[in-house]
């Protein structure tokens, strides 16, 4: 193994720590679990924020890298809907209240993409890495506009969200979670100004610290929330997400790209390949935030989040690492 994929191996090992720090935490009486609201409403500003603005200002935004990363900014909604409107029957069928049924939509339609997993993974595995951690951050970025858009919207009608779902997309975009997305946004800007990218954040390996850091918050803060006995009572719903991620997303996805192989847009390697990585990955850490700040059935997502991610974890990575 090379030293990035030994480093993304640690990292796994690191946020593993910093979960079980989280739930030992509570156990002990250490923490109350209503310092994971904050703790994950922090993270996401002062950490997920700047990865997403350093990583949109280094994108490739002309000739044919501009065109791949059109392609995979339009490839997630696509996907993202395509899962939820898969997974809210199912999760209906199974006889989940109002508040699971808001949970297990998110669980479906957002998958970890991002910066504490899918697009490590894929600076890890591809070549060359430095563009693979881009397209990754691209994927996630756009993941997140539609989750503001659209998902946010969906939490909060399901959660403690009242009035027009008109409304509730308007006043997505007016809260402290949405600056992920205005700093993608910042970055863009930045990136079609012609200034030089800050690619020293990337050679000094800040890039990586701010992606440990990041990992760090988030995973404790689903630490606080874990209940481990409740999981054995959500086996169906740890059935129906586990399908949903690692047989309905692959599939789907391998689906899009041939059909966009058969309409005649171009499809790199490296794009493809990011693509099949990135469909792999487990439900996201997002499910629990989002859970988390709409008041929607916040342990449930930990748990839901954690059966996946050590599913992934124990089947799906060691292929993928042989794999690619």
């Amino acid at each position: 193994m090379d030293g990035r994929t030994i480093t993304f191996l640690i990292f796994i090992a690191f946020s593993m720590a910093c979960l079980a720090l989280g739930y030992a935490a509570r156990r002990r009486g250490w923490l109350n679990e209503s310092v994971s609201r904050p703790l994950h409403l922090n993270t996401l500003i002062w950490l997920w924020s700047p990865i997403s603005l350093v990583s949109f200002w280094g994108l490739p935004l002309g000739g044919e890298a501009g065109g791949q990363l059109i392609v995979l900014m339009l490839a997630q909604p696509v996907l993202m809907i395509a899962a939820a409107a898969a997974m809210a029957p199912l999760a209906r069928a199974i006889g989940c209240t109002r508040s699971q049924q808001g949970v297990m939509i998110l669980a479906a339609a957002l998958s970890n993409h991002g910066f504490t997993l899918g697009a490590y993974l894929c600076y890890a595995l591809l070549e060359p890495a430095a563009d693979a951690l881009r397209y990754g951050i691209a994927y996630v970025t756009s993941m997140q506009i539609f989750m503001v858009l659209i998902f946010y919207p969906v939490a909060s009608r399901f959660g403690i969200g009242s009035g027009s779902i008109g409304e509730m997309m308007r006043s997505s975009f007016l809260t402290s979670r949405a600056v992920p997305l205005y700093a993608a946004g910042a970055g863009l800007l930045l990136n079609l100004s012609g200034l030089p990218d800050p690619q020293w954040v990337i050679d000094t390996g800040l890039m990586e610290v701010m992606f440990f850091l990041a990992a760090a918050g988030s995973y404790a803060g689903i630490g606080l929330l874990l209940r481990v006995g409740d999981s054995l009572a959500a086996w169906r719903m740890h059935s129906v997400v586990g399908f949903i991620q690692f047989i309905f997303h692959p599939l789907a996805t391998i689906a899009l790209i041939g059909g966009l192989v058969f309409t005649g847009v171009l499809v790199t390697p490296l794009l493809r390949d990011v693509m099949i990585v990135e469909a792999l990955t487990p439900t996201a850490i997002n499910v629990v935030i989002a859970a988390n700040i709409f008041h929607l059935d916040a342990r449930l997502g930990s748990v839901l989040w954690v059966t996946n991610t050590f599913a992934f974890c124990l089947f799906v990575l060691p292929l993928m690492l042989w794999f690619f």
